[in-house]
């Protein structure tokens, strides 16, 4: 075979291989590299890619309404540690689109989300995975007060949806 270099195509072929087998990484909330969860979410230094995961570790409230873009990102709560994140009516309480299809809630108390559709949890064109949460306390105005999703999956085990409702005008 002239012309080829093997060694290069081996090495190559190598360098591929490894860089797939990128194994996961968890990160835990409140840390340095990830000190909130709207920072592990949203900010453009954040450490958190495709594949990881997040473990809230506070015993206590997380405030804010949440867009997911991470694909295949795990956010869970700490083995004994009720987590709960509140919305405080500030729109849904987690939004997921296809950017971050994939997402996977675990051992969550979802709560305070006021939206149109999907006040808990708002997926469109994704898929989602939810065990052992409960949802509660959302109200939408149109569709979905606990969880709406809109041309995508939901693979729901053990969990409670309850005094969700929506308030149609």
């Amino acid at each position: 075979m002239a012309g080829i270099n093997r060694n290069r195509i081996v090495s190559a072929a190598v360098f591929g291989l490894a860089a797939g087998l990128a194994s996961a990484t968890d990160f835990t909330i409140p840390s340095a590299q990830t000190p909130t969860l709207e920072f592990a979410l949203e900010s453009p230094t954040s450490p958190v890619i495709q594949g990881d995961t997040l473990i809230l570790t506070d015993a206590a409230l997380y405030l804010s309404a949440y867009t997911v873009d991470i694909r295949d990102l795990t956010i869970r709560a700490q083995a004994g540690q009720e987590i709960i994140v509140d919305a405080q009516g500030q729109g849904s309480v987690f939004t997921v689109g296809s950017s971050g299809s994939g997402l996977t809630l675990q051992g969550l108390t979802i709560q305070g989300g006021q939206a149109q559709d999907g006040a808990g949890i708002r997926v469109q064109g994704a898929d989602i995975t939810l065990i052992d949460c409960l949802v509660r306390n959302n109200t939408g105005t149109d569709d979905g007060g606990g969880m709406f999703v809109l041309n995508g999956d939901a693979l729901v085990v053990g969990c409670t949806f309850t005094q969700n409702s929506v308030n149609s005008s």
